[in-house]
C-alpha cells in the first residue's frame, strides 16, 4: 500500500454520521452506570491493529499510523481517544479499499441509503441498542466479511 493517498480528503458519510452522534464511551458508561473506563470494543480494536501490523499486506504499519495521526488531528479532532483511533482506522481502511463503506453501514444496522435491515448481519454478537463505535469495531474486525478485500 502506498502512503500517497490523502485519506483526510476522502469524505465518508457513514463515519461522519457515527462521529456526529457523539456516543463516546465516557458518556455511555456514565449514562448506563458502567464503571470500567475501557470501552468493551477496545480489545477488538487492539486486536485488529495488531493483526494489520503483523500481516502488513492489507495496510502497512507506518501507513496506518500516519493515517491515524492525520485523521485524528484533522478530521476527527472532536472525538476523544480511543474513539478517534477506531474511526480513523475504519476511515483509512475504507479510503484504501480494504473494507467497503456500504458493508460497514449495514453492519452498523442501516444501509448507506438509510434503511434498516430486518435482522442484523452479526451472527455471534448482539447488535448494540444504539449502533455506533462498538458496531464499527465489530464490522472491521471480522475477516472474510462480505465487502472486505482479501489479500
Amino acid at each position: 500500500m502506498s502512503d500517497e493517498l490523502d485519506v483526510t480528503a476522502v469524505r465518508l458519510s457513514t463515519l461522519e454520521e457515527v462521529a456526529q452522534r457523539d456516543q463516546v464511551w465516557s458518556r455511555m458508561a456514565e449514562k448506563y452506570g458502567v464503571s470500567n473506563p475501557v470501552p468493551p470494543w477496545k480489545s477488538s480494536l487492539d486486536g485488529m491493529c495488531e493483526a494489520l501490523d503483523r500481516q502488513g499486506t492489507a495496510l502497512e504499519l507506518l501507513t496506518r499510523r500516519h493515517d491515524e495521526d492525520r485523521l485524528s488531528e484533522k478530521v476527527y479532532a472532536a472525538l476523544p481517544y480511543p474513539e478517534s483511533q477506531l474511526v480513523a482506522l475504519a476511515h483509512s481502511l475504507i479510503a484504501r479499499s480494504v473494507i467497503d463503506e456500504a458493508d460497514s453501514a449495514v453492519r452498523r444496522g442501516r444501509s448507506a441509503s438509510g434503511w434498516k435491515p430486518a435482522r442484523p448481519r452479526l451472527t455471534r454478537l448482539r447488535r448494540p441498542a444504539s449502533p455506533g463505535f462498538a458496531a464499527l469495531a465489530i464490522a472491521a474486525s471480522h475477516p472474510g466479511s462480505p465487502g472486505r478485500a482479501t489479500p
